[in-house]
């Protein structure tokens, strides 16, 4: 999927805007997702580390979604606002 993102940038540079965030979506979504299913086989200290590490990737695929529904309802957010 993040090759194919890839190539379609290349052929598309106009596109890389659309493309981009959906590619990182779903890239940090899945790594979120391996990394608290696989903190499951661990034993203690470990266990809890990298299930953190894997719920901050989900929190941070959170964040993409949510500034790309704010970036398609209201345009882009200013270099320099509020959100800083």
């Amino acid at each position: 999927m993040l090759a194919l993102a890839g190539v379609l940038t290349l052929a598309a540079p106009t596109q890389g805007d659309t493309v981009g965030p959906l590619a990182m979506l779903v890239g940090i979504t899945t790594v979120g997702l391996v990394l608290v299913r696989s903190s499951r086989l661990m034993e203690g200290r470990d266990r809890l580390a990298w299930r953190l590490i894997g719920i901050g990737f989900l929190v941070v695929g959170i964040g993409i979604f949510s500034i790309a529904i704010l970036d398609t309802l209201f345009g882009p957010a200013p270099a320099f606002g509020p959100l800083d």
